[in-house]
């Protein structure tokens, strides 16, 4: 190729050079670099993926591979917040249409568990772990449709009280989780996993073995009349009396009572009607009862078809005791509920006509003391009938030879109380009365059987 210069004119039979232009020599210049430049990307190594983003890094965790929280809340819509924490510990937390409300709280390398106790500690929520790294936060409402999915069921045996007993003395919020089954010991509990510990530790606490009392009771019934009379001058420490009922309680000078009714007793003016000793729990109640049961005829049926059936009536006195127990100086509270009932006649149709007489009285004393309780009183009819033998039956003549008279009598009963605290092993300090009255030589008959007896009381010596 020939070049020449621009402008200048060719010559006839000469070479004949063109020079390009400098903008061509750029142009191949930047071809020859383009070209080089694939070469190389061709053979150098690939290049390395772009770090990930500030989010997708692992969450902070503890020693024990638990999630860490760290976040401050300040009034924050609560679901916003259980959804900023899930974020962070990259869980998955589902809230419940029941979760509402703000929370204010400050989290600083808190476990994932712990954050989210603080978080529904406001609103009063719970949460259950139902798969793996989903939790599940609702009311803890039996009502609610999602309770079953945390609630746990726990069935508790009871060893010392009744189920009904320890229920009634949960806190309302926990006897919405809470039955009782058969038999009376055993408690079914039904609560969310969180509440369940809290529960059942309530439980165990009051279920516990309750201090025991023996009550020891002498009933001696004397003639009204006798001298026997209850001098408010004499006793001077009696604790009250009731106008209405003429129910009179001593304490401080019930054993010199008890020695003049005894003295009475000695002197064929009195009776002693029973001894009778129980043992009840803290708190219980425990009821004598010396009672005398009378046969009526009783016609039923309509006129043609009529038939006749016995029924028993009861009358008698009878005592209810409820102590309460104060171990620190050994005092117990007795509330004493005496009653004296009797027949005191017929009406229509020979049925019988039972008076009962009731009081309410409540008496605080030290461990083995004496409680007298006077002012009983009891009405007895009785018909007396005489006959000569043979004479009295003859028709018409016989009533010169037979006699009747009816006898109203009224006695008065007086009830004498002694409790005695007993330790673990059923033991009391102390003597029983009955066993102080047979050493001054009184004539006490054995006592009756009790009721709620454990097992035989023994005396313990006093320090």
């Amino acid at each position: 190729m020939s070049w020449r210069t621009r402008g200048a004119p060719a010559r006839k039979g000469a070479d004949v050079r063109y020079r390009l232009p400098r903008r061509c020599h750029a142009a191949w210049l930047s071809l020859l670099l383009i070209t080089l430049t694939g070469a190389l990307a061709q053979t150098a190594e690939p290049a390395k993926p772009a770090p990930p983003p500030a989010d997708a890094a692992k969450p902070a965790v503890d020693a024990e591979g638990r999630p860490l929280v760290s976040n401050v809340f300040f009034e924050t819509d609560m679901r916003q917040a259980l959804s900023d924490v899930a974020a962070q510990t990259k869980t998955v937390i589902v809230p419940d249409d029941s979760v509402q409300g703000a929370v204010s709280v400050e989290l600083k390398d808190a476990p994932l568990e712990t954050a989210l106790e603080l978080i529904c500690l406001r609103g009063g929520y719970v949460y259950e772990k139902i798969a793996k790294d989903t939790y599940l936060v609702t009311a803890p409402d039996p009502k609610s449709p999602n309770f079953h999915r945390i609630a746990k069921t726990q069935v508790i045996e009871l060893n010392y009280a009744k189920a009904e007993e320890i229920k009634s003395q949960l806190p309302e919020s926990m006897v919405q989780y809470v039955r009782s089954a058969e038999p009376d010991t055993r408690l079914v509990v039904t609560a969310p996993g969180v509440l369940l510990p809290n529960i059942e530790a309530a439980i165990k606490a009051l279920d516990t073995p309750q201090t025991q009392v023996l009550i020891e009771a002498l009933v001696v019934e004397t003639r009204s009349g006798t001298g026997l009379d209850f001098s408010w001058s004499a006793q001077s420490k009696h604790l009250g009396l009731d106008i209405g009922t003429g129910l009179a309680t001593y304490v401080d000078a019930a054993a010199t009572v008890l020695y003049r009714v005894m003295a009475l007793v000695e002197n064929n003016q009195g009776e002693i009607k029973a001894t009778p000793r129980v043992i009840t729990q803290q708190g219980r109640k425990a009821s004598v009862r010396v009672a005398l049961q009378q046969y009526f005829s009783l016609v039923s049926g309509r006129l043609g078809f009529e038939y006749v059936t016995l029924q028993a009536i009861e009358s008698g006195t009878g005592l209810v005791i409820t102590p309460q127990i104060a171990l620190a100086d050994r005092m117990v509270t007795c509330q004493i509920e005496p009653e004296v009932g009797d027949v005191t006649g017929t009406g229509a149709d020979n049925l019988p006509i039972i008076t009962k007489r009731t009081a309410s009285t409540t008496v605080r004393v030290r461990d083995g003391e004496v409680i007298a309780i006077g002012g009983l009183l009891q009405s007895i009819e009785r018909e007396i009938r005489r006959k000569v033998p043979i004479l009295g039956d003859i028709p018409i003549l016989g009533d010169l030879f037979r006699s009747r008279r009816d006898v109203k009598e009224q006695r008065e009963v007086t009830i004498f109380v002694v409790p005695h605290i007993l330790d673990a092993d059923g033991r009391f300090t102390g003597q029983l009365l009955s066993d102080t009255l047979r050493a001054g030589g009184a004539l006490v008959p054995e006592a009756a059987s009790t009721k709620a007896q454990v097992q035989p009381p023994t005396a313990m010596p006093k320090k």
